[in-house]
């Protein structure tokens, strides 16, 4: 699945831009309380130079609804999730798209 990052007032170069990468790993939070979409999948990445997860945005919402299903049932550790364009230049909802992939089962 591929899917768009609305980001939180946009890339905010250099501090985020030159870790936001493609192949970058990403972590989805789910937000179920979230007072504004009640759907919400948080998108965050882990910030090496500071030690800390950074929120960026979050998955559209008339993209997130079958995600935050799969979420709710406890099945988000099946997922990983990548950037897979950075465009700095773009609208903010557009500037991060991702591939979020079933993890393959590495046991034999």
């Amino acid at each position: 699945m591929k899917a768009s990052v609305a980001t939180t007032g946009g890339l905010s170069p250099p501090k985020e831009s030159n870790q936001l990468q493609v192949g970058t790993p990403l972590r989805l939070v789910r937000e179920a309380d979230n007072r504004y979409d009640p759907d919400a999948v948080a998108v965050m990445y882990y910030d090496k130079e500071n030690d800390e997860a950074v929120h960026i945005g979050y998955i559209p919402s008339d993209e997130n609804s079958m995600l935050a299903l799969f979420m709710d049932m406890d099945w988000g550790h099946l997922f990983e999730c990548r950037i897979c364009q950075v465009n700095p230049e773009a609208h903010p909802e557009r500037q991060i798209q991702l591939v979020i992939k079933v993890k393959r089962n590495m046991k034999s």
